[in-house]
This record gives C-alpha cells, sequence and structure tokens, in this order.
C-alpha cells in the first residue's frame, strides 16, 4: 500500500485517522506500507511528520508487514539523515525518486548512481529506487538500475509510469533476486507477468482487496480473474 496520508482540518496530520487506517489495511493480506510517497502527500510532509507516520505506523502494523519510508531529498545528506531517523522510528527500508529539481544535472548516469550509491552506503536499512520520470522529468536506464543491483544494500525498485515492458528488461538485467514492484494501478496485471514481484499503489489504499485479488489471481495463473 502507497498509504494516503489524512490531515485534519487544520492541515495537521490526523493521528487518529492514521492509525485506523493502518489497523484497517493490516487485516488484509498486504505485504506492507510505503509512508511518506508523492500518492500518499509526501510534498506536503516535513522530515519530522514523516518520522511521526513511521512510528504511528509501526505501532498499528502487526509484525510480518513491511514499513518502507520514501526519504527523497534533493541530496544524499538530507536522505540519509531521514533514513537513519525513518529505521529508528520501524521503518525496515527506504525509498527514494531521483533528484530532480536540477533534472539538467542529473540525466547522466554516473550523477544518478552516485546519489542512489551514497545513500545505501550510509542507509543503515535497504533502499528502494523509485522510478517516476512522469512525476520527476528523469527517467533511469535499465543499465544504471543493473549496475546499482550489484549494490549489497540497494534491493529493488518501484516503477511507475513507464512501459509495461520495462518490467521484462529490468528483469533481464537485475537478475531474479532483484525486487521490483509496479507502481501504475493500470498496468499491475501486465507487469505481474512479466516479472514483477508486486506492486506499491496508490489504488490499494483506497480498495487493498481489489489489488490483493490481482496478485492472488496471478499467483494461482487464473488470467480471466486477473484480467477481469
Amino acid at each position: 500500500v502507497a498509504a494516503a496520508t489524512p490531515f485534519d482540518h487544520t492541515g495537521a496530520i490526523y493521528r487518529t485517522k492514521v492509525q485506523h487506517n493502518f489497523e484497517k489495511w493490516s487485516r488484509t493480506a498486504v505485504a506492507g506500507f510505503v509512508v511518506g510517497t508523492h500518492a500518499g502527500e509526501g510534498p506536503l510532509l516535513t522530515a519530522d511528520e514523516k518520522v511521526e507516520l513511521t512510528a504511528l505506523a509501526a505501532k498499528s502494523v502487526p509484525e510480518g508487514k513491511v514499513i518502507l519510508l520514501d526519504v527523497s531529498s534533493e541530496g544524499v545528506r538530507l536522505a540519509v539523515s531521514l533514513a537513519q531517523r525513518g529505521a529508528e522510528a520501524g521503518a525496515k527500508a527506504v525509498v527514494s525518486l531521483v533528484p530532480h529539481e536540477y533534472r539538467s544535472m542529473m540525466y547522466g548516469a554516473e550523477a544518478q548512481s552516485l546519489y542512489f550509491r551514497a545513500l545505501a552506503d550510509q542507509s543503515p536499512v535497504p533502499v528502494v529506487i523509485h522510478n517516476a520520470p512522469l512525476t520527476t522529468g528523469v527517467d533511469l536506464a535499465p543499465e544504471t538500475v543493473a549496475k546499482l543491483a550489484a549494490h549489497p544494500n540497494i534491493r529493488g525498485i518501484i516503477e511507475t509510469g513507464t512501459p509495461v515492458g520495462r518490467i521484462a528488461h529490468l528483469r533481464a538485467v537485475c537478475g531474479k533476486d532483484f525486487g521490483i514492484l509496479a507502481g501504475t494501478e493500470g498496468q499491475l496485471w501486465e507487469s505481474l507477468r512479466t516479472g514483477a514481484n508486486g506492486g506499491a499503489l496508490a489504488f490499494a489504499s483506497a480498495a487493498p482487496y481489489a489489488t490483493i485479488a490481482i496478485w492472488e489471481a496471478n499467483r494461482t495463473r487464473e488470467e480471466e480473474a486477473g484480467i477481469d
């Protein structure tokens, strides 16, 4: 679940609703939660609020379900600081977009790789890349991802807004042990069929059972149920 963040009438985090949501989602078979993504109002949250959301989730989520914190930042220092605080609050992994405010400087594979390697070197928990070119204006080449996949603390990627064929390409160049999650709701079935391990979806906030049904249809190879 790319977890939505409810706010109260003052614009503050609606803490009671946050806990209620995590408790409700946890009664389903979802594997875990991504906190503070774009889909979860991440750009509207301060670093302190992201850490607080992680702590609230950790209190509400049972053992066995994973919490990931979005630490997307324009610099490694800020991302690492948030990763460290998030890990202390209960995050088991962190997620980051490619820095993109200075996107004309970030198109190069070397700069992209440097950011993620530096984050992974210093993060106390595993790092998941989030490739979302429609949001960032930057598209990580599969070959760049394959090199990053060799880092022992970079464990996977979320692909949002890219062609479904890219999943198969990534699987071919990154190997079977690298985690690939679909981030585009309309492509979940096709992504699972072409090599994705699962999905990290905003739609799952509103309809977790429907999302799980597609996963189960793929697991049991019931194509008609998955397409429907």
